[in-house]
C-alpha cells in the first residue's frame, strides 16, 4: 500500500477485514456484515467507501498492484551481460517472496477468487505477474540474440523461471508442506542456479 496517500482508520479496517476473509471464505462466501463485524465498523461505513462488494474486491487487488509497481521499477533497464543474470534474476525471485511473505492473505485471495472464477481474478495476474513474464522474456530475447542463453523459446524460458519462484510459493503458503526451515537466500540462490546451469554435473 502507497505510504504516501493518507487512508482514514475506518477504511485501513475494512480493507484488511476484507481481505483476510475473501483469502478464508471467498468472494462469494463473504458478506458485507462479516466484513463489518471484523473490522469493528457499522456496516454502513463500507458502503460509504464501497457502494459494491466487488468495488471492495477490486480496491484490494488495484492496491496490491500498486504496491507491486514500484518494486517492478528497478527491473525495467537490466545489464545484459553474464555476470549480470544471477543478479536480475534473484531481484525477480526476492520481489516474489517479499510479496507472499508480507501478504500471505493476498495469495490466498486470488487462489480462492480463481477458483470462484470471479471476473476480477485475472486482474492482478494481467498487471504484474504478465508484465514482469514479459520484462524477463524481452530480457531473455536479448541473451539470446548475443549468443548468452540457448536458441530456445524465450516465453517459455521465462515462464520456467517464474514456475519455479511461484509453484515453491504456493505450496508452502496453502498447504505449508515444507518444515525444513531453509533461509530464503539459499531457496532463492539454489532455484537460480538449477535453472542456469541444470543439476547435472558436467564431465570435467
Amino acid at each position: 500500500m502507497d505510504k504516501a496517500r493518507e487512508i482514514p482508520t475506518g477504511k485501513i479496517k475494512i480493507l484488511a477485514a476484507a481481505k483476510r476473509l475473501f483469502a478464508q471464505k471467498g468472494f462469494e462466501g463473504t458478506t458485507t456484515r462479516m466484513i463489518a463485524q471484523a473490522a469493528h465498523v457499522n456496516e454502513a461505513l463500507i458502503y460509504r467507501y464501497y457502494p459494491t462488494k466487488k468495488d471492495l474486491y477490486s480496491e484490494i487487488i488495484r492496491l496490491k498492484i500498486e504496491e507491486l509497481n514500484i518494486l517492478t521499477e528497478n527491473l525495467a533497464h537490466p545489464e545484459q551481460n553474464p555476470e549480470s543474470i544471477p543478479k536480475f534474476l534473484k531481484n525477480i525471485a526476492i520481489q516474489f517472496f517479499s510479496s507472499v511473505k508480507d501478504d500471505p492473505d493476498f495469495l490466498r485471495l486470488l487462489y480462492f477468487s480463481a477458483l470462484e472464477r470471479h471476473e476480477l481474478s485475472k486482474m492482478f495476474c494481467n498487471c504484474f505477474v504478465l508484465e514482469i513474464r514479459k520484462r524477463l522474456e524481452d530480457y531473455v530475447s536479448h541473451l539470446i540474440e548475443r549468443n548468452i542463453f540457448k536458441r530456445l523459446n524465450p516465453y517459455l524460458i521465462s515462464s520456467a523461471f517464474i514456475g519455479i519462484i511461484s509453484h515453491y510459493l504456493v505450496v508452502n503458503t496453502l498447504f505449508e508442506l515444507d518444515d525444513r526451515q531453509i533461509q530464503e537466500n539459499e531457496i532463492i540462490d539454489n532455484f537460480i542456479e538449477i535453472f542456469l546451469d541444470g543439476v547435472v554435473q558436467k564431465k570435467k
